[in-house]
């Protein structure tokens, strides 16, 4: 019996032994576990560095940001740019009434000078010395080539050019305005000799006068037979005055645009061509065709 009782007891000390070990190995578990969740703590934060670079790019793009434009600055630009353009609008008027306002004062200014002229005549071709009387030769030329009767009373007489030679210019300023007319009249009789008598103006209305004179000729060329008489610086063809304005070119009656046909000829390339030409002749250029100098 005691002897069975033995052998039970060390039965179940042999089957308890295992419980015994598994333990204390339980109990390290559990004490290992604040170890692992304190190892963890103590790792280093890998993630330190990318926050910084984050956080500095972040204040870099709010630096930026801050410095865009915001809708209140596009505003205030819009608000510049309608000022910058009214001013702009302003100004050009102020220019074109300046324009306008010298315009005018160039046309009185030749109003005036045409007035001072309109007494004088240029004669072109006549050949004198040096040392000629010019009085004595412009006197004889009247009587004896363009065979006016009449004496004609000449208060000077001016040298352009020259002093001598052939084809010299003579500014001839008359007394009389009839007599002008009258030596005018009598300027056909001196086709094909070499001499012209022709009206003293302005440069500026030369310059219309020679265009206009060039217009006619292409008239004439496309319909023969038409009648153009120059009048200062008109020309009247079919009872219509055209005019000539270096910037629109030809202009009838008091239009502001330019035209390219009359009488039914189309001349948009002649005035096209002479819109296109510089300014030519000198201050004392003066149309050479007889007809012109007739002032028809």
């Amino acid at each position: 019996m005691q002897q069975n009782i033995d052998q039970f007891l060390e039965k179940r000390a042999n089957q308890g032994s295992p419980a015994r070990n598994n333990t204390p190995s339980s109990s390290k578990r559990t004490r290992s576990s604040p170890d692992l969740s304190a190892g963890r703590e103590k790792k280093p934060n890998i993630m330190g560095p990318d926050q910084k670079l984050l956080d500095a790019m972040s204040k870099m793009m709010d630096e930026k940001m801050a410095k865009l434009a915001t809708k209140t600055d596009f505003e205030s630009l819009k608000g510049e740019i309608k000022g910058l353009r009214d001013e702009n609008k302003l100004l050009r008027e102020e220019i074109n009434a300046m324009r306008r306002a010298a315009r005018q004062t160039e046309r009185r200014v030749e109003i005036l000078e045409t007035q001072l002229r309109k007494n004088n005549l240029v004669l072109r071709g006549i050949n004198y010395q040096p040392n000629a009387d010019l009085l004595q030769v412009v006197k004889h030329f009247f009587a004896n080539v363009l065979l006016v009767g009449k004496e004609i009373l000449i208060e000077s007489v001016r040298r352009i050019g020259p002093r001598s030679g052939a084809g010299g210019m003579l500014i001839v300023s008359l007394a009389m305005y009839q007599d002008k007319w009258l030596l005018i009249k009598a300027a056909p009789r001196l086709n094909g000799t070499g001499y012209s008598v022709s009206q003293d103006f302005p440069f500026s209305v030369r310059q219309r006068r020679s265009k206009l004179l060039r217009v006619r000729a292409e008239l004439r060329k496309q319909k023969p037979g038409l009648v153009g008489l120059l009048r200062l610086d008109k020309l009247i063809v079919d009872n219509v005055a055209y005019d000539w304005d270096d910037e629109v070119g030809l202009r009838a009656g008091d239009l502001s645009r330019g035209v390219g046909e009359v009488a039914g000829v189309n001349i948009s390339a002649v005035v096209a061509a002479l819109q296109s030409e510089a300014p030519r002749g000198s201050h004392h250029g003066m149309e050479q065709s007889n007809a012109a100098a007739a002032g028809i």
